[in-house]
C-alpha cells in the first residue's frame, strides 16, 4: 500500500461512507432529500414534480434534476422513476411538469430478495412516481442527447433485422438492454456461472478499446491519434449503453492506461482501478453497497491483485520441476489460475446476492471468457454492418450466434452435472469480513515469501529444507489450503437452523416456510395474483438466501392463482433445471371435480419428478420431529368453493402447533369447530388475508393463538385485512403481525420461547394504512397498530 497511495485513499474513503451509513448520515442508503420534503410527501403522494427528461420508453422515463412543486416553492428531491398514465414519447433534455402519486421506492421485502432501493440509489433516483400525466412540457431539448438516443435505436434495430432470435442477446452484450432476455436464459447462464457475458463488462469495454486502437496502430496511424479515437469510442458506447457502473470503470481505467501509454509511464492495474472507484464514489455514494460496483471491482480486484501473485508462485514451482510448460499447458494454467483468482475474489459477494455458487463455472468460464469477447466482437461488427448493408450485418453475427449456441449447449450440460454448484446461503457481514481478512493475509504472506527470496537469493544454505522455509517454497500449498478452508468454513458452513415459520410477502397471496432443527423445509402454498413470477423473485431468492436446497413437502391448501402460482413456476423451473432447489413430494387435497389448476399442478409435478400425495381428514404426516395433521377436506370432497373446501392443516413440533387455514370462511371454521378438530395453538396463519368472512370469534376462542399473520398487498381492492377481523384477532389476546407492513414475518421457537422477527420496520406504511382506515366507513380499530414485544413467554395449554 505504500507505493499504492491511491488504494490507500480509497479505503480510507470507502470506510468513511461505510462508517457514515452506519451514523444514519444521508450517504448510502438513506434519501438525501431533507426530512422536512420527505415528510411533505408521504402526508400529500398525489404532487406535482419538474424535471429533465433523461430517458424514455413507452410509459416509463426519468426525470433528472426533478423537483417538488408545492405552490410557488420547489424542493430538490433528485431523480424520479415516472410511469406515464399513457403511451407518450419525449426527447431528452425536455423539461416536463407532471402530477402523480409520488411514493418513495421500496426496499426488499424479505431475505434475498432484489434490493431496488439500493439499485435506484446508485443512480440518483429514490422516488417514483406512478400514473403520472403531464401539465406542461418545454419546446427545447438536448440535440446530443436525441442523436445519441437515435443512434441507439438505430444500431437496436440493425441488431433486430442481423442476428435474428438471437438479438435480444446481442442487445444486452453490445447496447446493454436485458429486457428482451427470455427467463430460460438469464437462469441458465446464472446457474452455469457465466450470467456477466449477458451484461456490458469492464472486460468487454476493455476488449473493444483495446482491439480498435490496436487496429489503428497496425493501419498506420500515430499513437496519439489511435487512443484518442479508440477512447472517444469507447465515450460514446460508454454513453449509448447508458453508463453503467462497470463501463465507466473501465473507461476511467482505459484513460489511464492511454495516459500511461502516451506518457512513458508504467499502469499500475490497481491504482487506476483505485481512481475509478474513488471517482465513481465522489459522485454516487450509494454505489457502495450496489451489486454490479461489488461484483465489478472485485472482479477486477482479483484479476489485478489476486491472480499475479498466484502466477508468481506458479511459475516458482514450474521452475523447480525439469520438464518445461508447454505453450497450450502455460495458457490453460494462467486462465485457470484467473479464473479461480476472480472466483475467490467475488465469492462472499455472489454469496449474499445470490445465495448460491456455481462450481461448474470455474471451467465454464475458460470457454465463456474469450467467447464473450468473439460474441461482442460480432455483436457491434453485426449493428454497424448491418447499418449499412443488412446482408453483410448478417454474415457477421453468424459466429457470435454460433458461440451462443455453443455456451448455451456447454451451461445445459454443466447444469445437469450432481455437483456443478451449491445454495449455501447468505453469509453475514460478519462472516465476509473474516473471509476478506484472511484473503488479504494470504496475499500479504505470498508476497512476503518473494521478498524473501530476493534477499536471500545469494545465501548459501546447506539444509533444503531450512532453505525451503526461509524461501517461503515450503508453505504455499498451507497457504492455498488455508484460502480454500476460508471460503468453505467461513461463508459456507452454516449451522442447523431454529424452528421457524416464516409467512413471506409475497403481495395478495400466501407463501410460508417452516423450517425444523433437523433442517427439514416444507413449504405451505406459495402464490401471488399482484406480484408477477413470485416464485422467481421471492420465493426462490428467499429459499436460496436461507441455505434450503430441498422442500420436503409442498402443501396446497388450494387451487386459486394467490395460492399456486409461485409453485407453478417453480416446478416448471425444476422440469426444465433451471434451478438448484428440488422437492420431494407436492400434497394436494383429495376432491372431486378438481379445477383445471388442479390437473396442471399434478402435470408439472410429475414433469418435475415430484410425487403428488392426496390429502383428507385423518391423514397423518411425520418428518423426524415435525406432524402434519389434516384436518379438512373429507376425502372425496365434491368441490363447490376452492376456498371453503381447501386443505386446512395443523402442524406440531413437541409442544409447539400451529395452525394453517388457508381462505376458509366462518362456515367451514364453525364445521371444524362442531367436528371437534379445533384446539389450543400457538401460531395461526389467519384465513383469507384477514377478510371480514373469516376468523370468528368461536374459531379464535377454541384455538386461542398467540400470534397470527395477515399475508396481503397493502394495495390490495379487496379491503384486506378488514379492521373488524383484527379487532376479533386482538380482543382473543393474538398478536397480529402483516406481511404487507413488516415484510417477511419469522416466528422462532426456542426453549418453549416464541421469537418474533420482521424483516422491515416502515412508519410510512403504518401511516398509510392509519389514514386508509380513517378514510374506511368501517368502524375504527384503535388497536390496530400498537406496539407489541417482540419476546414473550409461550402461553401454557389447557388440558
Amino acid at each position: 500500500m505504500p507505493k499504492r497511495p491511491l488504494c490507500t485513499l480509497c479505503l480510507l474513503l470507502m470506510a468513511f461512507l461505510f462508517l457514515g451509513d452506519m451514523l444514519g448520515l444521508p450517504l448510502i442508503r438513506t434519501s438525501p432529500v431533507p426530512a422536512s420534503v420527505r415528510h411533505y410527501i408521504e402526508e400529500n403522494p398525489s404532487s406535482r414534480i419538474s424535471g429533465e427528461v433523461d430517458s424514455s420508453e413507452g410509459k416509463n422515463l426519468v426525470l433528472n434534476h426533478a423537483r417538488l412543486v408545492s405552490g410557488k416553492e420547489s424542493f430538490p428531491i433528485c431523480s424520479v422513476k415516472v410511469r406515464l398514465g399513457k403511451e407518450e414519447s419525449f426527447a431528452p433534455g425536455t423539461v416536463l411538469l407532471l402530477t402523480g402519486t409520488l411514493n418513495e421506492i421500496e426496499g426488499p421485502g424479505n431475505p434475498g430478495e432484489f434490493n431496488f432501493r439500493q439499485y435506484y440509489a446508485a443512480r440518483n433516483i429514490y422516488y417514483s412516481m406512478d400514473d403520472a400525466s403531464v401539465e406542461a412540457s418545454s419546446q427545447d431539448h438536448s440535440l446530443i442527447c436525441s442523436l445519441i438516443l437515435r443512434l441507439r435505436n438505430t444500431l437496436a434495430d440493425a441488431l433486430s433485422k442481423t442476428a435474428g432470435s438471437d438479438a435480444p442477446l446481442f442487445s444486452a452484450i453490445a447496447l446493454g438492454d436485458r429486457h428482451g432476455l427470455s427467463d430460460e436464459v438469464s437462469l441458465l447462464f446464472q446457474l452455469s456461472g457465466i450470467l456477466h457475458i449477458l451484461s456490458i463488462s469492464g472486460l468487454h469495454i476493455s476488449l473493444l478499446g483495446i482491439s480498435l486502437r490496436n487496429l489503428l496502430l497496425k493501419a498506420g496511424a500515430g499513437l496519439h491519434a489511435s487512443v484518442l479515437i479508440s477512447l472517444s469510442f469507447l465515450v460514446l458506447f460508454c454513453l449509448i449503453t447508458g453508463n453503467g457502473i462497470s463501463a465507466l470503470r473501465a473507461v476511467i481505467m482505459y484513460l489511464v492506461s492511454s495516459f500511461g501509454m502516451i506518457t512513458g509511464r508504467i499502469y499500475d492495474m490497481l491504482s487506476a482501478l483505485s481512481l475509478a472507484a474513488i471517482l465513481l464514489l465522489l459522485e454516487r455514494p450509494a454505489c457502495l453497497f450496489d451489486t454490479g460496483f461489488l461484483l465489478s471491482f472485485t472482479a477486477a480486484v482479483g484479476a489485478g491483485g489476486v491472480c499475479p501473485t498466484l502466477e508468481k508462485l506458479w511459475k516458482s514451482s514450474s521452475r523447480r520441476k525439469s520438464a518445461r510448460p508447454s505453450g497450450l499447458r502455460k495458457k490453460v494454467s494462467k486462465s485457470m489460475l484467473l479464473s479461480f483468482s476472480v472466483l475467490f475474489s467475488t465469492l462472499p459477494v455472489t454469496l449474499y446476492t445470490s445465495g448460491e455458487v456455481s462450481l461448474a463455472g470455474i471451467f465454464l468460464n475458460l470457454l465463456a471468457v474469450p467467447a464473450a469477447g468473439a460474441i461482442l466482437l460480432s455483436a457491434v461488427g453485426a449493428m454497424l454492418a448491418g447499418c449499412i448493408y443488412v446482408p453483410a450485418g448478417t454474415l457477421i453475427a453468424l459466429p457470435g450466434r454460433a458461440l451462443f449456441r455453443l455456451l448455451r449447449l456447454a451451461s445445459e450440460l454443466c447444469v445437469r452435472l450432481p455437483f456443478a454448484g451449491m445454495i449455501t446461503g447468505k453469509p453475514s457481514g460478519f462472516r465476509i469480513f473474516i473471509y476478506y481478512a484472511i484473503l488479504a493475509a494470504v496475499l500479504l504472506l505470498l508476497a512476503a515469501a518473494g521478498s524473501r527470496k530476493s534477499r536471500t537469493s545469494g545465501m548459501h544454505i546447506r539444509s533444503p529444507l531450512l532453505r525451503r522455509i526461509i524461501l517461503g517454497e515450503a508453505f504455499p500449498p498451507f497457504i492455498l489450503a488455508v484460502l480454500t478452508a476460508a471460503a468453505l468454513s467461513v461463508l459456507l458452513v452454516r449451522p442447523l437452523p431454529l424452528l421457524s415459520i416464516t409467512c413471506l410477502d409475497i403481495g395478495q397471496g400466501d407463501s410460508i416456510v417452516i423450517r425444523t432443527p433437523e433442517n427439514r423445509a416444507f413449504l405451505v402454498d406459495g402464490g401471488s395474483s399482484d406480484h408477477s413470477n413470485p416464485a422467481r423473485y421471492q420465493l426462490l431468492p428467499y429459499l436460496k438466501s436461507q441455505g434450503i436446497s430441498h422442500i420436503d413437502a409442498i402443501f396446497v391448501s388450494h387451487t386459486d392463482t394467490d395460492h399456486i402460482s409461485g409453485i407453478l413456476t417453480f416446478l416448471e423451473y425444476r422440469s426444465r433445471h433451471l434451478t438448484r432447489i428440488s422437492a420431494d413430494a407436492l400434497v394436494l387435497p383429495d376432491w372431486q371435480n378438481p379445477p383445471d389448476a388442479y390437473g396442471d399442478l399434478i402435470r408439472a409435478a410429475e414433469a418435475a419428478g415430484v410425487r403428488v400425495v392426496y390429502a383428507s381428514r385423518g391423514d397423518c404426516f411425520r418428518d423426524d420431529g415435525m406432524i402434519f395433521r389434516i384436518l379438512s377436506p373429507v376425502a372425496g370432497t365434491c368441490v363447490t368453493d376452492p376456498n371453503d373446501d381447501g386443505m386446512v392443516m395443523q402442524a406440531e413440533y413437541g409442544d409447539f402447533s400451529a395452525l394453517f387455514t388457508g381462505d376458509i370462511s366462518t362456515a367451514s371454521e364453525d364445521a371444524l369447530l362442531n367436528a371437534g378438530l379445533i384446539s389450543d395453538v400457538d401460531f395461526l396463519k389467519a384465513a383469507h388475508h384477514g377478510s371480514r368472512y373469516s376468523s370468528g370469534e368461536a374459531f379464535l376462542q377454541a384455538s386461542a393463538p398467540e400470534i397470527a399473520v395477515i399475508s396481503c398487498s397493502k394495495t390490495n381492492k379487496y379491503g384486506h385485512p378488514a379492521p373488524e377481523a383484527v379487532e376479533r384477532l386482538i380482543r382473543a389476546g393474538c398478536q397480529v403481525e402483516y406481511t404487507m407492513k413488516s415484510g417477511a414475518v419469522t416466528v422462532y421457537v426456542k426453549s418453549g420461547r416464541m421469537f418474533v422477527s420482521r424483516f422491515r420496520n416502515d412508519s410510512n406504511i403504518d401511516e398509510a394504512f392509519r389514514r386508509r382506515n380513517r378514510e374506511s366507513r368501517q368502524a375504527k380499530c384503535t388497536s390496530y397498530f400498537v406496539t407489541v414485544p417482540k419476546v414473550f413467554p409461550k402461553a401454557r395449554r389447557s388440558s
